[in-house]
């Protein structure tokens, strides 16, 4: 059914479709749609382990089995599946099938799964049959705990979940990536129709289901969708040079990230349509320091640590080009991500000092947005990375030193915030425990002991300064004093 004619409120010829007021608040919305995206992925990998519990048989799950003897059991398969490992690499090299000189990691050309699962029945049956005897004869003749053995040993060695997880995850995350470039594109095409050329000519069958409608610019959304999709069926090079024509923004500058991008989306194709294993056009459009040791025929697993370290890559370059986006085609009237802090602050806590500071440098590149708090919160976790990340100098500490921004004057919990970032970048620890204590005594605008501890700027307080550490680690309110005399009354009531 055709959707109702929109209007934009202010304007009566204007769709809101074309309200440069809609697309300016479409970045931020998208921005926060892909980001919950990655931290589903990332979430859904973290438990990645809880699948050995969520496929035990149903006995094991009803009680028939303690935790303690699960857990018992758990560390006999993974020594069988090590020793199974070891006696497999042995069978094979007395076979004279593998070279015992060799890197275990190129002894053959890996196999496929039909071939792997044969091999292992005609070859190396013998050698887990007696890993079996050796591991878990004494749980035999216990139906729960055999059953819940063999559920597990046909999941396969530890890893394999995991794996089988990440390379279903990966083509959901570029699947993601895609749509959401495929928006910032919408976003700025829907008020300039004509930048990437001329819209493609409307079929008949078009017209004719919206001609009832055409108010509601369905006809010309149906366009913009045939020509973003012409776009992202470019390769990431073809998306590259198209933007940076367009709207002045290299694609491989954002987030410091790009060759981690492609590296991404090859991998997806690689596992795609080559059953992951590494092709000609993945060792030849990935980063050569991305592909050290790989050759054709490599399989490419997608554990946890290379999720999680594409998951952050992903995530830092969205936000970089949903920045740069908003600032180029909406300038003073751009919006930005709402919980951009909470962004910075959490890949701090991980470490990711350089993605962070391209996130922040975008930010803060000019024009700049026009939330004062927001901004000086930028600035002084911009300080915070380039600290951490050993760039630190006299004339950074002068200038921390002599910062303040005056549009925050009156907002006094932010410039509290400002002045315990400032104390904590310089390290000014007899200085920051008096803001945080007035932070604490305030009583309009209290800042909890909690909220400074899960800082990393504060961590870091914490760790080098005993008092600081002392002082956040208490409880969040001191404990009221009772007087003798208080007590002495209160018991002479109770009696």
């Amino acid at each position: 059914m055709p959707s109702a004619p929109v209007r934009d409120d202010n304007n009566d010829d204007q769709n809101v479709f074309e309200n440069p007021s809609f697309q300016a608040a479409s970045i931020p919305i998208t921005l926060g749609v892909m980001l919950v995206t990655l931290d589903r992925c990332r979430e859904i990998m973290k438990h990645a382990a809880e699948i050995r519990t969520l496929t035990a048989p149903k006995q094991a799950a009803s009680g028939a089995l303690t935790s303690r003897r699960r857990r018992e059991l758990e560390a006999a398969i993974d020594a069988f599946w090590i020793d199974v490992e070891a006696k497999a690499l042995a069978e094979l090299t007395d076979q004279g099938l593998i070279d015992a000189d060799a890197d275990p990691a190129d002894l053959i050309y890996p196999l496929t799964k039909e071939e792997a699962c044969t091999v292992e029945e005609m070859i190396l049956g013998r050698v887990k049959s007696d890993a079996v005897k050796a591991h878990f004869s004494k749980y035999l003749d216990k139906l729960s705990e055999s059953q819940y053995i063999l559920s597990q040993l046909r999941l396969g060695p530890p890893g394999a979940n995991e794996a089988m997880l990440g390379s279903a995850l990966l083509p959901l995350a570029i699947s993601a990536l895609e749509e959401y470039v495929g928006a910032m594109i919408r976003s700025a095409l829907a008020l300039h129709q004509n930048a990437l050329g001329a819209l493609p000519n409307v079929p008949t069958e078009i017209v004719r289901r919206y001609q009832g409608n055409i108010s509601s610019a369905d006809i010309l959304r149906w366009q913009l969708d045939q020509k973003i999709g012409d776009f992202l069926r470019g390769s990431p090079e073809d998306w590259q040079q198209t933007i940076l024509k367009w709207a002045k923004i290299d694609l491989t500058s954002l987030g410091g990230g790009w060759d981690g991008v492609i590296e991404a989306i090859q991998r997806r194709h690689v596992i795609t349509h080559n059953r992951g294993r590494a092709d000609k056009e993945y060792l030849t459009k990935v980063a050569a320091s991305l592909t050290v040791g790989l050759e054709p025929g490599s399989i490419l697993t997608c554990n946890e640590k290379y999720v999680e370290s594409m998951l952050i890559n992903l995530e830092a370059w969205v936000i970089c080009l949903a920045i740069l986006w908003a600032k180029h085609f909406f300038t003073d009237d751009a919006r930005y991500y709402t919980d951009f802090i909470g962004r910075i602050v959490n890949l701090e806590s991980k470490g990711r000092w350089a993605q962070t500071l391209a996130i922040l440098d975008t930010f803060l590149a000019k024009p700049l947005p026009t939330d004062p708090g927001r901004v000086a919160l930028a600035h002084i976790n911009r300080w915070f990375c380039l600290q951490e990340m050993g760039c630190d100098s006299d004339a950074q500490d002068r200038e921390i030193l002599l910062w303040r921004p005056a549009s925050i004057d009156d907002d006094l919990e932010l410039s509290r915030r400002i002045e315990i970032g400032k104390a904590a970048l310089l390290r000014h620890y007899d200085t920051l425990k008096d803001l945080i204590r007035a932070a604490f005594n305030d009583a309009t605008h209290p800042i909890s002991k909690e909220e400074l501890r899960e800082m990393p700027l504060l961590k870091r307080a914490m760790d080098e300064n005993a008092s600081i550490r002392a002082l956040l680690r208490g409880p969040e309110r001191p404990p009221i004093r009772v007087s003798a005399n208080t007590r002495t009354r209160s018991r002479r009531r109770s009696k």
